[in-house]
């Protein structure tokens, strides 16, 4: 029994080493693509003026750019995501500051942020938390339903056991289909 508790420690350090030289690399080859990504939409701002009327090659490409970008930003939160070590925060700071940052954005298109949560210390970087919540926020108003405004609650509290947080975000948007569903906290799943 020792002897396998060893090696199960062992195989357990051995990944965890590997889990962080690839998201180190995730991290490295995410800058590496930007530099040229920056070029190229740099590149593309003296061809407005040369492209017909009509063609929409520039709007093709600054499409793809824009994709691009995102595919690069979300690289770089996920190897971000597993490099970070777990600190503390206050989960209603931050969704104040979610409220602040897309609170507008979500009254632009007649919409509503509704924000219920209580203070508290909890396991996790405020960094992360707030990435997720904006995420979450971002695809409630990307996704919504065009007849109705978009409504956003934020809604977070201490567990009634006194064990753990409960940190909701519900949305009166499209929704999710049961076999997306499964897949929603995959990486780079769209």
């Amino acid at each position: 029994v020792g002897r396998r508790e060893d090696e199960l420690h062992r195989v357990a350090r051995l990944l965890e080493e590997r889990n962080r030289e690839l998201d180190a690399f995730a991290g490295r080859v995410a800058h590496d693509i930007r530099g040229p990504l920056t070029a190229i939409t740099l590149a593309m701002k003296p061809l407005e003026s040369k492209v017909p009327e009509g063609d929409r090659s520039l709007e093709i490409l600054r499409r793809g750019a824009k994709t691009m970008g995102a595919l690069i930003d979300d690289l770089l939160a996920l190897a971000r995501t597993n490099a970070e070590v777990p600190g503390w925060c206050d989960p209603s700071h931050v969704a104040r500051a979610v409220e602040d940052e897309m609170g507008p954005r979500l009254g632009a298109v007649g919409g509503k942020l509704l924000v219920t949560v209580a203070p508290a210390g909890v396991a996790c970087t405020e960094g992360l938390l707030r990435q997720a919540l904006v995420n979450l926020v971002e695809n409630a108003l990307k996704y919504r339903r065009p007849e109705a405004a978009p409504v956003v609650q934020l809604s977070g509290a201490p567990r009634a056991d006194g064990v753990g947080y409960e940190l909701g975000v519900t949305d009166n948007g499209v929704g999710m289909a049961p076999e997306e569903i499964q897949h929603a906290t995959e990486p780079f799943y769209r």
